[in-house]
């Protein structure tokens, strides 16, 4: 059965769309990491499975899809953006912050530990009880 002609342009219209959305929207969070040279906080649980999700997408595509190119390059293009965000968080969480890769790809699970300011500043903003707690937690965790 064909469809009509203007259908299939109001299709091919809306997968363009959000195809541009889905990576546009990823676009701030890679630039504001790269400036502040850390993960931003960004799941890396997120991120993994995004990566997995467009890769399946992909393989869908090709073998259901008859390798449509409008799918198939909106797909790629959520890989790569997923892909740098993820390299991004692995990157900056274990060799510019130097945590250990199994902690950077754990964060959603593990609680960071707390630091406990040193300069001058740093304690001048905190009250004396949180500053006490923080001391005493971290000379309890060795």
């Amino acid at each position: 059965r064909r469809q009509h002609p203007a259908r299939s342009q109001a299709i091919a219209l809306g997968q363009s769309a959000a195809t541009a959305l889905n990576t546009c929207a990823l676009l701030p969070q890679i630039a504001q990491n790269a400036a502040r040279r850390s993960p931003g906080g960004f799941s890396p649980v997120t991120a993994g499975l995004a990566c997995a999700g467009c890769a399946i997408r992909l393989f869908t595509t090709v073998e259901l899809a008859g390798s449509d190119p409008l799918l198939l390059a909106g797909f790629a293009a959520g890989l790569a953006v997923n892909a740098a965000l993820l390299s991004q968080i692995v990157y900056y969480g274990a060799v510019v912050e130097g945590r250990p890769l199994l902690l950077v790809l754990a964060a959603d699970f593990v609680a960071p530990a707390e630091k406990v300011p040193t300069s001058p500043s740093e304690r001048a903003l905190m009250r004396a009880s949180e500053l006490e707690a923080l001391e005493e937690a971290s000379s309890e965790r060795g």
